[in-house]
């Protein structure tokens, strides 16, 4: 997976001071995804290692409480797990969030992506892709849906990722960007489930990716 987010995210935005210290590789960079969640009156990202990173900068015009999203920060060091770091921000940007379609397949689309990795924490199910797309701008107009009949066969629920590009596709420029699903929106009547997800590569060839989700008893 590649380290660093592409800058053509949807809400991705630079400071001034940060780049210049970015450009002389004068301090360490890292990522992390995560939830944003206010603490102490400002927006903080709770990241899928349990730590909790802290901005120098107000995030508020880019993200909301509740937003699965994406971070790429400076700090002393990396965060290890379950704890409380200040970080410099050099870019943030809110996942797509998808939405959950029972019907209506020849509507969806299923434009291919090349997919970086998958996987499941904090009740979200987690897109990390490349995407070919004209620019940033015409990115924002690609949707991100999930289809499913919703029904568990031996204990998997079969479901499918599906991208539609509405016309904006450049194979010769690939961004790097994110979906999520809130899974606990999903309703399977059972604490464990195996979702078994269907993707198109960008050769029009699928796969299915299998991966176990676990529902907090509250």
């Amino acid at each position: 997976m590649n380290k660093i987010f592409s800058s053509s995210l949807i809400l991705a935005f630079c400071l001034g001071s940060l780049v210049s210290c970015w450009e002389e590789n004068s301090v360490s960079e890292y990522e992390a995804f995560g939830i944003i969640e206010e603490n102490n009156g400002k927006l903080c990202m709770r990241d899928d290692n349990e730590n909790l990173l802290v901005p120098a900068q107000s995030i508020y015009a880019f993200v909301s409480s509740g937003d699965r999203a994406w971070m790429l920060f400076t700090a002393e060091r990396k965060p290890q797990k379950a704890e409380t770091i200040e970080v410099n921000l050099y870019d943030i940007s809110k996942l797509h969030e998808c939405t959950l379609q029972v019907e209506g397949t020849d509507t969806i689309g299923n434009d291919g992506i090349a997919l970086n990795k998958l996987w499941i924490a904090q009740d979200f199910l987690t897109f990390d892709m490349m995407v070919a797309a004209f620019d940033e701008y015409t990115l924002r107009n690609h949707s991100f849906v999930i289809y499913s009949d919703m029904q568990t066969r031996n204990d998997t629920l079969y479901m499918e990722f599906r991208h539609k590009a509405h016309g904006n596709v450049s194979r010769n420029n690939m961004l790097r960007t994110g979906a999520t699903l809130r899974l606990n929106d999903l309703q399977f009547g059972r604490t464990s489930i195996v979702l078994a997800l269907k993707i198109t590569d960008l050769d029009e060839k699928t796969e299915i990716h299998y991966c176990r989700y676990t529902r907090k008893i509250q």
